[in-house]
């Protein structure tokens, strides 16, 4: 249940910047992303643990629709969560210098989808429990060091 009206124009502004959210962070990792690997701290490992990452996303919400997981214990699984935190963790991953601001993002973003009444906060934990770890293993073990060049 939203705490703003839905008919209302703040909430309308308001969803379009949570419809944009991830958009901007999948083009802030992008562009860091490019700009590491064209200065050579980065390589093809980074850029597979991301991709990996993005496709464990896909494949929870793909088991979760076939199994009901998430509704049989009255919750929804958040996909626009779960691919929040792979965006910002990779971010954090391979630039240490931009943690604070994208973690910042983050947390107004889950703030942003409990207020518009996208999500509730059982629903953004749980995710996060599940994909959070796996994410973090693919940014770690499939050999993606994190760049050691930081951007200025």
């Amino acid at each position: 249940m939203s705490m703003i009206n839905p008919n209302s124009s703040l909430f309308r502004v308001l969803d379009l910047l949570a419809d944009g959210t991830n958009i901007v962070l999948i083009g802030w990792l992008l562009v860091l992303l490019v700009l590491k690997t064209k200065s050579g701290a980065a390589n093809w490992k980074n850029w597979s643990a991301v991709f990996l990452s993005i496709a464990v996303v896909y494949i929870v919400k793909s088991i979760d629709s076939k199994l009901h997981l998430w509704e049989s214990a009255g919750l929804n699984y958040s996909t626009h969560s779960a691919l929040a935190a792979v965006l910002v963790l990779s971010i954090c991953f391979f630039d240490r210098a931009r943690r604070a601001p994208a973690i910042g993002v983050f947390v107004a973003y889950e703030v942003l989808q409990m207020l518009l009444g996208f999500h509730s906060l059982l629903d953004i934990l749980s995710t996060l429990l599940v994909v959070v770890p796996t994410i973090w293993l693919c940014l770690v073990r499939i050999g993606a060091r994190p760049a050691s060049v930081e951007l200025n």
